[in-house]
């Protein structure tokens, strides 16, 4: 997951080790007066150095990783969760099964689109747009 940027043949050839590892901090860190503290370099300067087109690519490059390495985790982990899942609804307890069926509706309800009930020009159109056709009203 880790690219050691020194060691690369291209435009970060160029930068310095504290670079290197303001990079890194900066891939870790929530903002950048964190990342900077962590470094060991001053605001300013991790201000200045994003500027830079060579450091800015690198970080945008170590942020793709990133990204792409937390996706790839994600998918890895909802498939254990629904596994897990899929194993609770056989338990013998059946406020278990009702609690992990409920959550399973849930995100599905989640991953459907919802629908809208348009703006009518008269308020009787919405009520009888959400109204069960069994109903009397208009």
């Amino acid at each position: 997951m880790t690219q050691d940027y020194s060691q690369s043949a291209g435009p970060t050839s160029e930068l310095t080790h504290r670079q290197y590892r303001a990079i890194e901090c900066l891939a870790s860190s929530p903002t950048v007066a964190y990342a900077a503290k962590r470094a060991g370099v001053g605001r300013a300067t991790l201000y200045r150095w994003l500027k830079d087109p060579v450091f800015k690519a690198a970080c945008e490059q170590r942020r793709e990783e990133t990204l792409s390495f937390t996706k790839q985790r994600t998918k890895e982990l909802l498939a254990k969760t629904f596994e897990n899942l899929e194993d609770l609804l056989r338990s013998p307890d059946p406020s278990v099964r009702m609690q992990v069926g409920k959550i399973v509706m849930e995100y599905q309800a989640r991953l459907m689109p919802t629908k809208t009930v348009e703006a009518a020009s008269k308020p009787y159109m919405i009520e009888s747009a959400i109204s069960p056709p069994w109903s009397n009203q208009p």
